[in-house]
């Protein structure tokens, strides 16, 4: 295995949206597992956000 792909499906309140982006924004940062499997493997991310 040489990559990881991580597909976010997000469903947040109205009016969250900011809230939601800043927290994607950060993850990569302060997420244990991607600090801890970044030097071992390429690390792909996306993510689905539906308010409602």
């Amino acid at each position: 295995m040489t990559a990881v792909e991580l597909r976010y499906k997000l469903k947040i309140p109205p009016g969250k949206r900011a809230e939601a982006d800043r927290a994607l924004e950060i993850h990569e940062r302060y997420c244990p597992v991607h600090q801890s499997i970044k030097q071992g493997f390429e690390v792909k991310w996306s993510a689905a956000i539906q308010e409602g």
